[in-house]
């Protein structure tokens, strides 16, 4: 529990700026989740992220290269897969991202999640108070992922 109680997922700015292959793709995502996937569950393929594609809750990738925003929207759906299926995740994430652009929907979910997260690792009740349906529906499904991750980790130790 010690090597997790700082963690904290990158904002967009610390995400790679500059286009990726699938594979390094893959490669960053699990480097950024790897302190939290104890049990490596959290696990990502390619043909998870083709079939992501033609699911359209990703962009095509351009000239087979990846760039910021596909590995912001693939972070939050490797995550949120943990508790939630894919058309439930397709009806929320594709609304979300088609009402805002990516970097503020992603730094959203980011500031939930790690301060979710700070909470819950200090012991204080997870409070989810939002401004609006949207921040609710985020914040609920953050707790969800949190708590199974978190229940994970004591069932480990």
């Amino acid at each position: 529990m010690n090597k997790i109680q700082h963690y904290s997922l990158p904002c967009w700015e610390e995400l790679p700026q500059f286009d990726l292959y699938a594979d390094q793709l893959i490669s960053v995502v699990q480097m950024i989740l790897q302190p939290i996937n104890l049990n490596q569950r959290m696990t990502l393929t390619k043909s998870m992220i083709n079939n992501y594609t033609k699911k359209k809750l990703l962009p095509a990738p351009i000239g087979k290269k990846y760039n910021v925003h596909h590995v912001a929207r693939v972070l939050i759906i490797t995550l949120l897969k943990q508790v939630f299926s894919l058309s439930h995740i397709d009806e929320k994430v594709t609304d979300l991202i088609a009402q805002v652009d990516s970097k503020h929907v992603y730094d959203d979910f980011v500031r939930y999640f790690n301060e979710l997260w700070q909470q819950l690792v200090e012991g204080m009740p997870l409070t989810i108070t939002g401004e609006s349906r949207d921040e609710m529906i985020m914040k609920s499904a953050i707790c969800s992922v949190l708590t199974k991750i978190m229940c994970e980790q004591l069932l480990q130790h």
